[in-house]
């Protein structure tokens, strides 16, 4: 987290993220490519999903990286505005929407730092921080990036689904450029969602799928999959989230344990994380995890296996 919030203060600064080209800038990054990596929060690093340093493939991107003048990334994850529709109580307190001012200096950083880079990107992720279809600066930013300039850009969105609509779609001038969308909902029932989507509609979000679906049936949407923070409210639902999965032809439904970005007290995350085996939910949801419909590959169980092991082993309860 305060690795995101040190980069999401350098963008809002205007800064150059790039890195000075050369071979010992590149030994440093290399060095430190996962030192801000946790390893219960990233289920790829839990899951011994990361290639092998020794692999060719890893030893291909190094000697690239080596070299006197390393590539740009081709890949971009743009998680810096964290404006929102929703203020859902595992990502945030309040709502938190950019001011005028605000989003002045991200316009500008997005011409002198992004667009530099997107000239060169493959794909382009957004956003991680916010929703895309409600920030302003992110609808302006996926505006400027239409047309023959980025024709081999593709986009990665990742939304509430909200504001997810036709009119939506064909505000952001979309058609012909999305590869993967992911939707987190975090809720099989209205109830819940309530909850822990707070400020959104169950009814919309519905309504807004079966929109969805009908681009992925099509194929204009190459990957859709929904997701869901796995917490004391939800856990239980976490069978039907793969039916809701199904019924609107998500790839799969992807599953990660909560964790506190510093919205909880430590008293208030204690009740919410399930992860630990003092947690009174804590031998129920071992007991849904074994559900059928929770196996892989339809159901990717991200963070939450490496979660439940800690707490088998006796190790300490990931604290908030």
């Amino acid at each position: 987290m305060a690795a995101d919030a040190d980069r999401r203060s350098a963008i809002r600064r205007g800064e150059n993220l790039v890195r000075p080209h050369g071979a010992g800038a590149a030994q440093i990054d290399r060095r430190r490519l996962y030192r801000y990596c946790s390893r219960i929060k990233c289920a790829d690093i839990a899951n011994r999903n990361l290639m092998r340093r020794d692999s060719p493939e890893a030893q291909k991107i190094i000697t690239e990286f080596d070299s006197a003048t390393p590539p740009l990334p081709k890949r971009l994850y743009l998680s810096h505005d964290r404006s929102c529709n929703l203020s859902c109580p595992s990502c945030r307190k309040e709502n938190i929407v950019a001011d005028k001012a605000e989003q002045a200096r991200l316009d500008d950083m997005t011409e002198r730092v992004l667009i530099p880079l997107l000239r060169g990107a493959e794909r382009v992720l957004v956003t991680g921080s916010g929703d895309p279809f409600f920030s302003n600066h992110f609808r302006r930013l996926i505006k400027r990036i239409d047309g023959d300039e980025f024709r081999h850009l593709r986009l990665d969105l990742h939304t509430n689904a909200q504001l997810f609509d036709e009119r939506g779609w064909n505000d952001l001038r979309l058609r012909g450029r999305i590869r993967q969308v992911e939707i987190s909902i975090d809720a099989a029932t209205p109830e819940t969602y309530a909850i822990v989507r707070r400020g959104g509609s169950f009814e919309r979000l519905l309504q807004n799928l079966a929109f969805i679906k009908g681009l992925r049936d099509s194929g204009e949407i190459e990957i859709l999959y929904f997701s869901m923070v796995v917490q004391r409210l939800n856990f239980r639902e976490m069978p039907d989230f793969v039916r809701l999965a199904q019924r609107f032809s998500a790839d799969w439904a992807s599953f990660n344990m909560i964790w506190n970005w510093g919205t909880f007290t430590p008293g208030e995350f204690a009740r919410e994380y399930v992860g630990a085996a003092s947690h009174p939910d804590f031998e129920e949801l071992r007991d849904v995890l074994r559900d059928p419909l929770l196996q892989p590959p339809y159901a990717q169980l991200g963070s939450v296996p490496g979660h439940i092991e800690r707490a088998l082993r006796g190790e300490a309860a990931v604290e908030g």
